[in-house]
């Protein structure tokens, strides 16, 4: 089951608040990334080279976590 994922993005002082529902962090930042690069009309590997985690410019968080129950 997939989780709701909250990501603040801050790209030379435009910030970009996205989210996503995703299995992990990983595939949110991807999720989010392409539509900012949507958004900026320009190719996603610009957006994923920017936020490729070597500078402190962006933050995925869970909203809300889903447990399956089985009983």
């Amino acid at each position: 089951m997939k989780d709701f994922f909250r990501g603040a993005f801050n790209m030379n002082k435009e910030v970009f608040i996205e989210y996503a529902w995703a299995n992990s962090e990983l595939q949110a930042r991807f999720v989010m990334c392409n539509r900012i690069a949507k958004k900026k009309k320009v190719h996603p590997g610009v957006i994923f080279s920017y936020f490729s985690g070597e500078s402190d410019n962006y933050k995925i968080q869970k909203e809300l976590e889903f447990e399956e129950d089985i009983t």
